[in-house]
């Protein structure tokens, strides 16, 4: 009988299973040890250090790992995992399940690309776990067998490991969201979830103010806010970089420094992200921003910033849409990991417990592979490219992947199931 995983993925699972070991007194864990096959959407796949990341090449036609919702990272995902499974006897399928676990719209879509993705030699089934709690649990344009909605992690994770462990023949997969699933998760942590965001945001601003020039947190936030609602390259969903962070930040830091007027972002009828990274940018290199009142009075905008470093930026971010890249915002970024490293400093960062049990009891019976697929750029949990196909966390300092986080359960639950 062919065996339903490679040595590499047995590999993988013993070396979770060890991790999840040597947690188990602490009762924390690091992103990194427990989701070895770690991929944001930017960046190749996480090496774990041993030399052989979970896929070694890119999506074919791709110059970059896709966002969630496109149709090439379904078909990369599919690509990379056969890997993990033997070559079945001939004249027979290769049997893969994958179990996309998740809580929003995007990991949706993700398990629908996966279902609907054709591969030739391959039988496979697909299953979405969506936690939704403040969602009606049928849909009906999900489809009869695709997507499950539950109200509490603590249903999902009974319901997922139920599932894995019904299944003999397939070999499975976990694809784990991490925003909101396993880092943070919705329901457990409101109040992080909406910080971690506005904080980076302070710190990213304050990089481009001229010494002894203060600027307002309120003012910092209403065009912070005022870029969610306006900027229509982020708020329309036929908009590449819709419900994009990097988007956001970019209107916001337009709107904050008076490069751009919320007049002209309401106007905007093409949505183009490109065209207005090239105007603001051509703005700040000829000083025609527009005045901003300041104590009672009107100051010109570029008495308050740093010219050359805010110029540098708005380039910088320019030639990466240009260059198709999905990280624009790559200094916001970096603050954004910042407040999360800050954040487990003080115990407040977690881990999502109910997804810990799941990975552990399906590593321990060698029943499913977890790996993770983030739309969170690399730069915001401390990953850095190390070749064409491979990233490792930053060197030099604490990187948020590698930092053991503690777990956090519903109030109903009790740790016991892994």
């Amino acid at each position: 009988m062919t065996p339903r995983y490679s040595s590499g993925a047995h590999f993988y699972m013993e070396k979770i299973a060890l991790a999840l070991d040597a947690s188990e007194d602490s009762q924390r864990i690091s992103m990194a040890k427990l989701v070895p096959g770690f991929s944001c959407r930017e960046i190749w796949p996480y090496d774990d250090g041993s030399g052989s990341p979970l896929a070694t090449f890119k999506p074919e036609g791709e110059t970059r790992i896709p966002r969630k919702y496109e149709r090439g990272t379904a078909t990369w995902i599919i690509s990379s995992l056969r890997r993990m499974i033997p070559e079945p006897p001939l004249g027979t399928q290769m049997k893969m399940r994958i179990l996309c676990i998740g809580d929003s719209q995007s990991d949706i879509v993700l398990a629908r690309n996966i279902d609907d993705h054709m591969d030739n030699g391959l039988t496979k089934e697909v299953v979405a776990f969506i936690y939704q709690r403040h969602e009606r649990l049928g849909h009906a344009d999900d489809g009869p067998s695709i997507v499950r909605r539950y109200r509490s992690w603590q249903e999902l994770e009974l319901a997922c490991i139920a599932d894995i462990e019904r299944e003999q023949d397939f070999a499975q997969f976990l694809v784990i969201d991490v925003d909101r699933t396993l880092l943070l998760p919705q329901g457990l942590c409101e109040n992080q979830n909406a910080s971690i965001g506005w904080s980076a945001f302070c710190s990213y601003v304050r990089q481009f103010m001229k010494p002894l020039v203060e600027i307002l947190d309120a003012e910092i936030r209403v065009a912070f806010d005022r870029a969610r609602e306006i900027f229509k390259p982020y708020t329309e969903r036929s908009s590449p970089h819709y419900n994009d962070e990097d988007a956001r930040v970019f209107a916001a830091l337009g709107l904050v420094t008076g490069l751009l007027s919320e007049e002209e972002l309401l106007a905007d009828a093409d949505h183009q992200f490109y065209k207005w990274a090239g105007i603001a940018w051509a703005r700040c290199r000829a000083g025609g921003w527009n005045p901003v009142p300041l104590d009672g009075g009107w100051r010109s905008s570029d008495e308050r910033w740093l010219q050359g470093a805010l110029e540098d930026e708005l380039k910088n971010q320019t030639i990466q849409l240009k260059m198709r890249d999905c990280c624009v915002a790559q200094g916001y970024r970096v603050e954004e990991e910042r407040a999360l490293i800050k954040l487990a400093r003080q115990n407040e960062c977690y881990l999502n417990g109910h997804i810990v049990n799941i990975i552990s009891r399906a590593v321990r019976q060698k029943t499913a592979l977890p790996i993770a697929y983030s739309d969170r750029p690399s730069a915001s949990l401390g990953l850095q490219l190390m070749s064409f196909y491979r990233s490792r966390p930053r060197r030099g300092g604490d990187s948020m992947i590698e930092t053991p986080l503690p777990l956090l359960f519903e109030q109903s639950e009790t740790p016991a199931s892994g």
